[in-house]
């Protein structure tokens, strides 16, 4: 479904490398939070954007789409956050594969539904 292949796409090692022409939710959170209020909207209108995309595209399970959404775009940015931030001890590629293959997998559906209330 087109939800599942934006994730994968986000999350792939080709965004995760692509540090100049990555999404700026990945690489300016701590400088928009201590910018203007123009920077913080422009910020919000590119997450509400993202949101938006996700709400019309995930499965119908009973909950509401926006929520789901919300969890979704908060994870995969997280996600990105973390992997290019954190490295092993060896500063191995490795680890940051891992975390991008969990967060395809698994730990996104399960941080969705851990986020969303039933």
């Amino acid at each position: 479904d087109l939800a599942r292949m934006i994730v994968e796409a986000y999350l792939s090692k080709e965004h995760f490398d692509d540090r100049d022409g990555s999404c700026p939710m990945i690489a300016l959170p701590s400088d928009v939070a201590r910018g203007n209020g123009a920077v913080k909207e422009a910020f919000r209108q590119v997450l509400e954007m993202m949101v938006r995309v996700f709400a019309a595209n995930l499965k119908p399970d009973g909950r509401p789409a926006r929520e789901r959404a919300l969890a979704v775009a908060a994870t995969i940015v997280g996600g990105m956050v973390l992997a290019r931030a954190v490295e092993d001890a060896n500063g191995s590629v490795e680890y940051k594969r891992h975390l991008i293959g969990v967060l395809t997998g698994r730990a996104v559906r399960a941080a969705v539904a851990e986020a969303t209330p039933s």
